[in-house]
């Protein structure tokens, strides 16, 4: 396997790009996408899957494009754990207050219809929240699963830590 499979950060990348998703395809062509206009090389991308071997098969689909690349895989399961041990926190996924319905609790905004569905309830939408906690360096680019990167993303300048 050409891409480098890491379980630790690795201090030769300058540039971590977050993905969290369970539509492998749809990340397979943002990870491209990103892999294509940068240098591979100074990228550390984490991908968070349902399952740690998802992450990896997905490293896999891009190994072409993202040769030299350090990759962190994430199972859901695990990405859970670090937010507990790493943030003190438990996801807000797994807990109650994500099953109430907004319209009848008094402590939420009333919001759209649409965004009560499972795509905006999913881990994966809202795993992106905790990622600057968990993750080390001066640059984290965190990437929806429907976007084409058209540039460097090594360009790119922290404004202020999120």
């Amino acid at each position: 396997m050409k891409v480098i499979l890491a379980l630790a950060a690795v201090a030769t990348a300058t540039t971590d790009v977050f993905l969290a998703s369970d539509r492998m395809a749809a990340s397979a062509a943002v990870l491209n996408s990103v892999c294509d206009n940068s240098q591979p090389t100074a990228l550390r991308l984490h991908l968070l899957a349902p399952t740690k071997e998802a992450a990896q098969t997905l490293a896999t689909a891009t190994e072409t494009a993202c040769d030299g690349a350090v990759v962190l895989p994430y199972g859901l399961a695990e990405f859970e754990t670090l937010v507990r041990t790493r943030v003190g926190e438990e996801p807000m996924w797994t807990t109650a207050l994500s099953k109430v319905e907004r319209s009848k609790s008094t402590y939420a905004v009333p919001v759209a219809r649409w965004d009560r569905d499972e795509k905006h309830t999913s881990p994966y939408n809202h795993a992106r929240f905790y990622a600057p906690q968990l993750i080390d360096g001066d640059t984290l680019v965190m990437l929806d699963d429907d976007v084409v990167v058209q540039g460097d993303v090594t360009t790119l300048k922290p404004q202020q830590k999120a």
